[in-house]
């Protein structure tokens, strides 16, 4: 009697571990953002325009006392700084000029597809500049200032609009020379480049 009494508790506790670490939909439209030394709840609710008590009571955390590089789910999309958004459409400029608008748009969301992926750095800074990542930070074209075509595909991106359909990478077949990036599994092709996962 008792070590079947012993078995169902601890059944019971594997259940609710396993039913407390698995994500749910509600994770599905939101992030993880890292705090910072000097953030707040209040100013980090503030930018991302939802209440401190929300933000608490997502994470189940309801001290006022955060950490930097405590990780704080934020329901919702992810919004970006007017710097994060100048990365990107200078990203967008070096990387995709030439393309057609939709490309544009693609070359985009590829980055802030990187960004909510695990796989890769959790910043558009991070992203961006991350090593080999770009050819336009390597050969220096990222310093080029984006225009207002860049800007308005990054706009769009961060609406929503994945004209990539979730690829995390994108080439020019015709000057690719990357073998790996042939071994990547291929989505849609949009003006010159090839948009994969």
């Amino acid at each position: 009697m008792k070590k079947s009494k012993s078995l169902i508790i601890t059944f019971l506790i594997m259940v609710f571990i396993i039913i407390i670490s698995v994500p749910t939909n509600a994770y599905a439209s939101g992030f993880f953002y890292t705090v910072k030394k000097g953030d707040s709840l209040w100013e980090i609710s503030q930018e991302y325009g939802i209440t401190v008590y929300r933000i608490k009571k997502e994470n189940n955390y309801w001290s006022d006392i955060i950490y930097p590089g405590q990780k704080l789910y934020i329901s919702g999309k992810k919004k970006f700084s007017k710097y994060e958004k100048y990365l990107v459409a200078k990203a967008v400029h070096a990387e995709a000029r030439g393309e057609p608008f939709k490309g544009q748009v693609a070359v985009a969301s590829v980055i802030l597809n990187r960004v909510e992926s695990n796989k890769f750095p959790n910043t558009v800074y991070g992203v961006i500049y991350q090593p080999y990542a770009f050819t336009a930070v390597i050969d220096g074209q990222i310093k080029l200032e984006p225009n207002r075509e860049a800007y308005r595909a990054t706009e769009l991106a961060i609406k929503g609009w994945d004209p990539s359909k979730g690829a995390l990478f994108y080439f020019n077949p015709k000057i690719a020379t990357s073998k790996w990036i042939w071994s990547r599994p291929q989505i849609t092709k949009i003006g010159d480049h090839i948009f994969a996962k």
